[in-house]
């Protein structure tokens, strides 16, 4: 009868290590999906501001003259 106690409890200790196991993993493939969903945020982001400041540099950039235009430092 001991035995059969015994061999029940490290059962049921094995089965709530594996459960705990389960969850671990199954916890960290959410947190892996949520950080992999937040870089690409990030990523698109940072894609936005680059093209934004491209936009904003070449409305302010004066358009540039003929490039053989040797006129003003001939001189």
């Amino acid at each position: 009868m001991r035995e059969e106690a015994e061999r029940a409890k490290a059962e049921a200790e094995h089965k709530a290590k594996e459960e705990a196991e389960r969850q671990a993993c199954e916890q960290a493939e959410k947190d892996r999906a949520e950080v992999q969903w937040r870089a690409a945020e990030v990523a698109a982001r940072q894609r936005a501001l680059a093209q934004e400041a491209s936009k904003k540099r070449a409305r302010e950039e004066p358009e540039a003259g003929p490039s053989g235009d040797w006129s003003d430092n001939a001189r």
